[in-house]
């Protein structure tokens, strides 16, 4: 089993209570699948947020390396330190 950690940032932040979240996962994890496991420690953490508004979060959200913003079907590499980048609005 392999770990990356999350920087987290907005909603995220406040959800987890801190900057950062450390994942882990199997071999062949896609952003897809990272993002289900972000939103299972989340609501870990945070029991009363609404698991069906979470995860409409985590949709509409992207993971971002150091370096690029990561495809749906991207593999994760093991150790890498990722951001979780929530929509923004704004002009």
């Amino acid at each position: 089993m392999s770990q990356t950690e999350i920087r987290l940032f907005g909603a995220f932040r406040d959800l987890c209570g801190s900057g950062n979240l450390t994942v882990s996962f199997d071999e062949d994890c896609t952003p897809v699948v990272l993002r289900e496991l972000v939103g299972m420690r989340l609501q870990e953490l945070n029991p009363s947020v609404d698991r069906e508004d979470l995860l409409a979060l985590l949709h509409s959200s992207a993971l971002a390396s150091e370096t690029r913003v990561l495809g749906p079907h991207s593999l994760i590499e093991p150790g890498s330190r990722l951001a979780l980048l929530p929509p923004v609005c704004g002009g």
